[in-house]
This record gives C-alpha cells, structure tokens and sequence, in this order.
C-alpha cells in the first residue's frame, strides 16, 4: 500500500484534508475523523496534512493546471434559444487571529463560480474558486475553467453578484461579453430591510416587501425606484428615514442591472 509523507494513504490524507477545512485542526482530530473514519491523529498532524494539501493545491493552480474534465456542457438555452453560460462572484468576510492567540484584522475570501443550471429536476454543473485570491489572480484562474467546459463557445454570458463593491468591475474585465444582473436574493434581503424600518407591524412588513419584490421581478428596477421614491416619509423618525436612503441609494446604483 502507497503511503504519502505523512505516512497517510493517499484516500486518509484526503479524509483528513477535508476535516481539517470544517472549523478547527483541533476538532478534525478529537471528534471528526474518530466518527468519520475510525482515524486518531495528532492536532499537528492535522494541521500538517491540511497545510500541506492546500500549498500543493496553491502551487498547481499557480502553474496553470485547471481540474474536472474537459469538455463542453450542455449549455441551456435562454427564450431566444442562444446558449447561456453563467459566472458569479461574492466575498465574504473571514475571521483571523494572530500570533499566539491574538485579535488580528479578518480578511475578504472570494468566491468565484462557473456554472450551468440544471433543467427541472437536473443538477446544477458548476467550477467553483474559493479563496483569499487577488482578484487578478482569480479573474485568470475563472476564465481557464470557464474555457475548460466550453464556456467561449456560448452565445451569451450571463453574470450574477450582489451590489458588493469592485464585483461589477471585476466581471467588466474578465468576463467582458456577461451580461450583468443583480442577485435577485441580495436585492430583496435589502428590500425586507427597508420594510422593516418601516413598519412596525410583521403583517405590513411582509406585505409590502412582497410587493416590492414582485414589482422588481415583474416590472424590473426602474419601476421599483419609482415606487420607494413615492413612499411617504412625513412623521417618520431619523432611522427610518436614513434606510430610506440608503436602500433607495442601493436600488439607485443597481438599476441598470435589474431588469
């Protein structure tokens, strides 16, 4: 049996690779991999192995090396019947600590995605990048796996994030032929937000979110900007008023991206 330096079979390294990411090298040791695999290791150990998967992992990406099979998806058809390929990005904060237990400042991971939704009842295909990546770096990385399942050879691109800064731009660069399109989801978490300050009453609330959103899906973001510029501020306190800019703001910056 092939043992790796860690003296681990490769499928154990794997195993406890993966362990390793779920929350702390601590916990993959002490109660993960006994239940998972029957396998007890050090903390060290732990850390080792997932450390180490990562810098091998690091080191092929940086070389080119692109992963899954190559060849080109089914892409589905819009209404048009041009074939769509999707691409998203989102960033997500990270907690850090420093040395030896230490408050440190978190870091921003992003999220990269190529995919292509599955028809009813179908899986979704995707390539998905996570990490604390450069942008540049991770904008290089996408394209090679978009290219990988055929993604130039898609009529259209479409590109999906939320209003988060930098996203729109890096997509402008990168996947220059996307059609941009505003998180469907993020725009209605902020619509939820702006009823909530509001409306004091949970029936009102959800009644006019709903409207809102249906407004956005079915008319699109010119419309809605017109109904939240319409709304009725008079008696309302401060705080109100502040969500009512700053989500009237949000709608305002993401409008052409709503339709």
């Amino acid at each position: 049996m092939r043992l790796t330096t860690r003296d681990l079979t490769p499928a154990a390294e794997e195993l406890v690779s993966l362990a390793g990411l779920l929350s702390s090298f601590a916990e993959a040791s002490e109660k993960v991999l006994p239940r998972l695999a029957g396998l007890r290791l050090a903390e060290s150990t732990a850390e080792r192995t997932t450390e180490g998967s990562g810098t091998r992992l690091g080191c092929r990406r940086a070389a080119g090396e692109t992963f899954g099979e190559s060849q080109d998806w089914a892409w589905r058809p819009d209404a048009l019947g041009r074939r769509c390929a999707y691409v998203s990005l989102d960033a997500t904060g990270v907690g850090m600590q420093g040395d030896k237990g230490t408050a440190t400042e978190g870091r921003m991971a992003y999220v990269g995605l190529i995919f292509s939704p599955g028809a009813a009842g179908e899986p979704t295909r995707e390539r998905v990048l996570a990490g604390l990546y450069e942008l540049p770096e991770l904008g290089a990385q996408m394209r090679r796996q978009g290219a990988q399942v055929g993604m130039d050879r898609a009529e259209v691109w479409v590109a999906l994030t939320d209003g988060g800064a930098g996203l729109e731009e890096f997509v402008q660069v990168y996947f220059p032929r996307a059609e941009c399109v505003l998180d469907f989801f993020h725009a209605a978490e902020h619509l939820n937000s702006l009823a909530k300050a509001l409306y004091p009453d949970e029936a009102k609330v959800a009644e006019a979110a709903g409207s809102w959103c249906h407004t956005l899906k079915h008319e699109g973001g010119v419309a809605l900007l017109g109904v939240l510029e319409a709304l009725d501020l008079r008696g309302r306190k401060a705080e109100a008023r502040e969500a009512h800019r700053r989500e009237v703001g949000y709608v305002r910056n993401n409008v052409h991206r709503m339709d």
